[in-house]
């Protein structure tokens, strides 16, 4: 749907949803875990899949105050939670930051 998506990988755990979508032709992803073993996986798996440090950021933030630290809109926001979570407090944060849709 989207030529060159900004990507939102909201809780993004070790990163396989963002680095997808910066395999099909995302703009940037901007990938966000509150966990810091997640990001640590996430590192390797940037690492490990060649992926270009100017295409994406990386911010250790509790969902609900990510809003505060991010300057840009994007196309699209990914939620990956734990099984069973109500995430429907991150949903709407990302309809804050989003400009289009927002997966769960």
């Amino acid at each position: 749907k989207y030529e060159k998506p900004m990507v939102l990988d909201a809780m993004c755990g070790p990163g396989t949803l963002g680095i997808y979508a910066l395999k099909k032709n995302a703009k940037k992803v901007v990938f966000n875990d509150i966990y810091d073993e997640a990001l640590d996986s996430l590192k390797i798996n940037l690492k490990v899949n060649s992926i270009n440090g100017e295409d994406y950021e990386i911010f250790n933030e509790n969902l609900l105050n990510l809003p505060k630290k991010i300057e840009y809109k994007f196309d699209i926001g990914i939620i990956d939670a734990f099984p069973n979570i109500d995430t429907s407090n991150y949903q709407n944060i990302l309809k804050k930051i989003c400009q289009s849709q927002s997966l769960n």
